[in-house]
Formats: C-alpha cells, sequence, structure tokens
C-alpha cells in the first residue's frame, strides 16, 4: 500500500515536471472534481499536457452557459501509446480517446478503414469512447502529399465522418 502511494506521487510529480517543461495547465489548478477523475483515469499514465477548452458564443447558445461548457483536454502517454481524455470541470469524463494497432480494431469498423484510406497510409488509428457510444478515429496520410484527413467509423463498419485533419490547419 505504501509502495501504491509512493509510485502514485512519484508519477504525479513527474508528470507535473512534464507538464511545466512542455506548457498547459498544471493539475493542482484545475477544479477539485476534474483532477479528481482525471487522476483516476491516468493512474499508470504520463500527463503531456492539460489543456483548457473554452466553448464559444455558438455552443452556449445550445444550451450551455460558458462556465458549464468548459473542458480540460489531457493528453497522456499509457504503456507506450497514447490515452487522451476531456474532462469537464465538475469532472465528468466525456470522451477518451485511446491510440490501438489497426490490427485489433473490429473487423467491420477496419475493413471501412482500409476502403476509405485506399493507397494512402494509416497512420494512426484510436478507440473513441463518449459515454456508451464507441467509434474508431482513423489519421490517413495520402501517399502523394495530398493533405492528411480522418474517418471516424463505428464498430459495425458504419462511416460516421471524414474530413480534413485540425493539425494539418496549425
Amino acid at each position: 500500500m505504501k509502495i501504491d502511494r509512493l509510485n502514485g506521487l512519484a508519477i504525479f510529480l513527474f508528470s507535473s515536471a512534464a507538464l511545466a517543461a512542455g506548457g498547459g495547465m498544471s493539475l493542482d489548478k484545475l477544479p477539485t472534481a476534474a483532477q479528481a477523475t482525471i487522476k483516476a483515469n491516468t493512474a499508470n499514465a504520463k500527463i503531456l499536457s492539460i489543456k483548457h477548452e473554452e466553448k464559444d458564443d455558438d455552443e452556449e447558445e445550445h444550451g450551455k452557459g460558458k462556465d458549464e461548457a468548459d473542458e480540460f483536454e489531457v493528453e497522456t502517454l499509457l504503456n507506450g501509446k497514447s490515452h487522451d481524455l476531456v474532462v469537464d470541470k465538475k469532472g465528468r469524463l466525456l470522451s477518451v480517446e485511446d491510440e490501438w494497432d489497426l490490427a485489433t480494431v473490429p473487423s467491420k469498423a477496419q475493413a471501412t478503414i482500409r476502403k476509405e484510406a485506399g493507397t494512402a497510409a494509416i497512420v494512426r488509428v484510436e478507440k473513441v469512447t463518449e459515454g456508451q457510444d464507441v467509434s474508431y478515429e482513423a489519421e490517413i496520410s495520402p501517399a502523394s502529399h495530398g493533405k492528411k484527413f480522418e474517418v471516424r467509423v463505428r464498430e459495425d463498419g458504419t462511416l460516421v465522418s471524414k474530413h480534413e485533419d485540425d493539425e494539418d490547419k496549425d
């Protein structure tokens, strides 16, 4: 028990140092409820960054006030793979994105991802869990220097979305 606490403290201190070095918010600056959820879902993970996501006016008009809409995006590394969370200030876990190997994705979802990619390289696959909804998101990079794009599919192979990769816009 004492060793578990020491390991937890070491991970927390290491993660805090990594945040300080890499930018982002510090875990101890978040609301208590958000901290508790993050700690519970990142026990063996290395926290790489925490970003505060404020919703814009359009999102506020759709049922959430600005304070309620505040979310924290937590990027972590767990067993060498990405394990990312989105948590709101009340501590609700809104989504989890875990990096997966394509070979472990359900066969129907895998087939749709491969079909959408065609001859392009499938760079990364993540399992996305939002409440009870599970889908798989693949980052695809065309061989001919085209723009990266992402596809999102359900476990049954249904295509949910296909769009230009947001990270290309940065």
